[in-house]
């Protein structure tokens, strides 16, 4: 779940990932929401605009 636009994204895989609701940069973090059956996606560049690391796979 975005914690800035509250939408969920479905099967994410990789980390970070663009929110498909409100197209920010999000870093999943290992938080785990039992209520919403999500982890949290907080904006990744927040303090650094436009200093987004390379994604990789999270299962990896």
């Amino acid at each position: 779940q975005c914690v800035h636009c509250k939408g969920i994204t479905e099967d994410v895989e990789i980390d970070p990932f663009i929110c498909e609701h409100c197209g920010l940069s999000l870093f999943v973090r290992d938080h785990y929401s039992r209520r919403l059956a999500a982890y949290q996606g907080v904006c990744i560049d927040a303090e650094d605009p436009g200093n987004i690391p390379k994604s990789k796979g999270i299962y990896e």
